[in-house]
């Protein structure tokens, strides 16, 4: 991932689906829904046919989560 604030590269963790859904502990219906109407983070195109999470983004949605929203 590039982090255009800094310009640099950022090495972060991909989480494919089966990860995703076993950390967030919802359905594969539920992120896809999610998605969307935006209230789960987007995945990034990785492949022709495979999408992947940035652990941060799950982390940060799991994190809104846990603290009722406020994030």
């Amino acid at each position: 991932m590039y982090n255009t604030k800094f310009g640099q590269l950022i090495k972060t963790p991909l989480l494919r689906l089966p990860k995703v859904l076993s950390d967030t502990g919802t359905s594969r219906s539920f992120v896809y829904a999610g998605v969307k109407n935006g209230t789960f983070p987007p995945p990034l195109k990785i492949g022709k046919r495979a999408v992947a999470w940035t652990a941060e983004s799950i982390d940060t949605w799991i994190a809104s989560k846990s603290n009722g929203g406020q994030s």
